[in-house]
């Protein structure tokens, strides 16, 4: 008799956090984005970035106990701060299969990510979310990101 194996869940997970001044001076996104690229390879993680200059907004796709694992070291980076979690949810499907870590400089988000900060459930905070992950989805398909 076989026992059959289960894929883990697979979720989805969308934050939003702040520059820590000089600790992610612009030079620095190339080192963070190739050392997330790794990690989140090797833990089957896809997903994107857009940095504004001042704000991150990220998408994570992955194994639920993985996800869960890279947002606590997240958390814990003393590159940014006020971590804020909009969307840890259960999927399908990814959005961004193809890309280890994709990533949009994109400092004309920062309207739609600052006030994401104080009400990440309403109505405005929906849609905003909505055009940052179309956003980043065109932005890294535009750059040939991997």
């Amino acid at each position: 008799m076989t026992t059959a194996v289960s894929a883990p869940t697979l979720v989805r997970c969308l934050y939003v956090s702040r520059r820590v001044d000089e600790a992610t001076d612009p030079r620095h996104i190339d080192e963070i984005l190739q050392a997330s690229r790794a990690r989140n390879a090797h833990c089957d993680i896809t997903g994107g970035l857009i940095y504004t200059g001042e704000f991150f907004f990220q998408v994570l796709e992955g194994p639920a106990a993985a996800t869960a694992q890279v947002m606590q070291s997240i958390n814990a980076d003393r590159r940014h701060s006020h971590v804020t979690p909009l969307i840890f949810e259960t999927t399908k499907e990814r959005r961004f299969d193809r890309w280890a870590m994709g990533y949009a400089d994109l400092p004309s988000a920062v309207a739609l990510i600052e006030p994401l900060f104080k009400a990440p459930d309403d109505e405005h905070a929906h849609h905003a979310m909505a055009v940052l992950l179309h956003a980043l989805q065109q932005g890294v398909a535009q750059r040939h990101a991997f």
